[in-house]
C-alpha cells in the first residue's frame, strides 16, 4: 500500500510536468505521515526478521 501510495504520487507529478506545469520529483514522500508509515514497517521487518533468526538463541 505504500509503495502504491508513492507510485501514485510520482505519476501525478509526471502527468504535471508533461502538461508544462510545475512538479516537485526532489519529494519523496507525499505527506509525512507516508514517511512515518514507511520507517515504521521497515523497523518492524527489521525486528521480525532478528527475532525470526535469532529468537531461539534467547532461551
Amino acid at each position: 500500500m505504500l509503495l502504491k501510495g508513492r507510485n501514485e504520487y510520482y505519476l501525478q507529478q509526471l502527468r504535471k510536468l508533461a502538461s508544462g506545469k510545475k512538479a516537485n520529483l526532489k519529494k519523496i514522500h507525499p505527506t509525512k505521515s507516508h514517511g512515518y508509515l514507511e520507517t515504521t514497517a521497515n523497523l518492524n521487518i527489521l525486528i521480525g526478521t532478528l527475532i525470526w533468526g535469532y529468537g531461539d538463541l534467547f532461551y
